[in-house]
């Protein structure tokens, strides 16, 4: 069996040998890390995350904004959510059963937001203190919403836009103003000015359609909401 333990000394040798070349590559490339210019942190060392956990129990964040106050707003289930840079959180509940999916801000200085489930559009002052939503047209405000609201976004133009989803088929449209057809479920705007949405002729969409589920915080950071199932 001679052969067999000149084999395994072999082999042993090669793994050394391998093991003592990743370490080399290994510290040069911690070396050249070391030497690259990295931003001030806010709260840890860049490429970190910091977390703030929320009070209500399955909350599942959503989209995410920085509003006219500067602080980030989230739509949460039953709530808007307002955090500032520092991490001070407060919620703002809305009437029982309404859940909002997207918020956006509106030139008027408030917070606009979405809800499927019950078929309205609703704005939210900076404060909290005054909370508006609007019914659909096509929407009795009774059952399953004919017209569902879907992503908001603010316009160059001055205008709130949103996609709806109406039996299974979405709009582009205006709020209260006028309607542009397109088979989509989500809208971003580009850094032009101009609206950008995604759409497929497949009804399984082979792809995912824009979102705005992140956005650069007024600290220069990157900041997104997520939920547990997202990881």
């Amino acid at each position: 069996m001679a052969w067999v333990h000149d084999l395994f000394a072999r082999y042993s040798a090669r793994s050394r040998a391998l093991k003592d070349r990743l370490l080399r590559v290994s510290v040069l490339a911690a070396a050249a890390l070391a030497t690259v210019p990295l931003a001030a942190p806010v709260y840890a060392a860049a490429g970190s995350s910091t977390l703030f956990p929320l009070p209500t129990p399955y909350a599942f964040p959503g989209s995410i904004v920085t509003g006219p106050d500067g602080n980030l707003w989230f739509a949460e289930s039953g709530k808007l959510g307002r955090i500032s840079t520092s991490g001070a959180l407060r919620e703002f509940a809305l009437p029982a059963g309404h859940n909002p999916r997207s918020i956006a801000p509106g030139p008027d200085g408030r917070l606009w937001f979405t809800e499927p489930g019950n078929g309205r559009v609703g704005s939210i002052s900076t404060d909290g203190a005054s909370i508006n939503e609007y019914l659909l047209a096509g929407n009795s405000g009774y059952g399953t919403p004919v017209n569902r609201p879907q992503q908001i976004v603010a316009g160059p133009d001055g205008q709130l836009w949103f996609t709806q989803t109406v039996f299974s088929r979405s709009l582009v449209r205006t709020v209260g103003g006028q309607i542009d057809s397109i088979t989509t479920s989500a809208i971003t705007p580009s850094a032009r000015g101009s609206r950008w949405s995604a759409a497929a002729p497949s009804p399984r969409r082979p792809f995912r359609t824009p979102s705005r589920s992140g956005l650069t915080g007024p600290s220069g950071s990157r900041t997104h909401s997520r939920d547990a199932s997202s990881g």
